[in-house]
């Protein structure tokens, strides 16, 4: 028996599956809409990254807030409050300070129940 012979029939697609190929011999709206997946893809990565990047600056400034906060309640006085501007918590350690002044002159809060009060609102 002789083996069969394959013929290309006129307007048949070759069998490759390549990813090129398979673009190539698609149709323009095929490759519109696979172009702007593509775009659409890089541009929500690009968002993700974006907002880790902010979220990482974002804990690192805080970080740095809490410590400049617990730094400013251990003074004795409120120099350290302006050592943090232009951040949106530094009103509340402005305020913070104003309501301690009055118990600092007093030396109220150098006791350890002031202290452990003290301690738990600043948790709260």
């Amino acid at each position: 028996m002789q083996p069969l012979e394959t013929t290309q029939l006129p307007g048949s697609v070759s069998h490759t599956l390549s990813i090129l190929d398979l673009v190539g011999q698609s149709d323009i709206i095929v490759k519109l809409v696979m172009l702007l997946l593509l775009v659409a893809s890089f541009w929500s990565w690009a968002v993700i990254f974006d907002k880790a990047l902010r979220l990482r600056r974002l804990r690192a400034a805080a970080a740095s807030f809490e410590e400049t906060f617990c730094r400013a309640a251990r003074s004795t006085t409120s120099s350290t409050a302006s050592a943090a501007p232009g951040r949106p918590d530094e009103c509340r350690l402005r305020r913070g300070h104003a309501r301690m002044a009055p118990q600092r002159r007093q030396g109220l809060l150098g006791t350890a129940a002031m202290r452990d009060s003290l301690q738990q609102r600043i948790e709260r």
